[in-house]
C-alpha cells in the first residue's frame, strides 16, 4: 500500500492487486534481468537498490540509472514487448513484489479501472526516472 504504484488505490483495489503479486527477494550482487532479456513481469521494489548497467561506446560497463524502494523495474520492457537494454543488478539486498504478464492481462480483463490507476502511477514513476536521467545528461 505504500509503494508508488499503489498510490490512491482503495482497500478493495489493494486487495485485488495483492492477490496477483508474488513476493521476491534478491541478495546483493544478483543480476535480476540480463541485457537483451525478454521481461514477462513488473517488479514493485519495496526495499534495496538496483543499478541499471550497460556498456558505453568503448565497451566499459557504466551505471546509467539507480532504482530504489517505491520504484518499478521491467515495466518498459514488458509493456513495450522489447528486450531490456541493460543489466539490472542489486547493489544491496532487494525485496519486491512481481506482477506477471499473465496477471497483468487478467487485471486488464477483470478490472480495467484498477489497471488504469496502476498505469498512471507507473507513468509518474517513469517520469521521475526520466527527469533524473535528463539532469545527468544536460548539465
Amino acid at each position: 500500500s505504500e509503494h508508488g504504484a499503489a498510490q490512491g488505490l482503495n482497500e478493495e483495489q489493494l486487495a485485488t492487486l495483492s492477490a496477483l503479486l508474488e513476493r521476491r527477494h534478491y541478495p546483493a550482487g544478483t543480476d535480476i534481468y540480463g541485457s537483451d532479456e525478454q521481461v514477462r513481469e513488473v517488479l514493485l521494489v519495496t526495499q534495496g537498490t538496483i543499478n541499471i548497467l550497460g556498456n558505453d561506446s568503448e565497451g566499459e560497463v557504466r551505471r546509467f540509472a539507480t532504482l530504489s524502494a517505491g520504484m518499478t523495474l521491467g515495466e518498459v520492457a514488458m509493456l513495450g514487448h522489447r528486450p531490456r537494454l541493460g543489466i539490472s543488478r542489486t547493489a544491496d539486498d532487494v525485496s519486491a513484489w512481481a506482477i506477471s504478464a499473465t496477471a497483468w492481462d487478467e487485471l486488464r480483463r477483470s478490472d480495467p479501472e484498477l489497471l488504469s490507476l496502476l498505469l498512471e502511477n507507473m507513468m509518474r514513476i517513469i517520469a521521475f526516472r526520466v527527469e533524473g536521467l535528463r539532469s545527468q545528461l544536460v548539465r
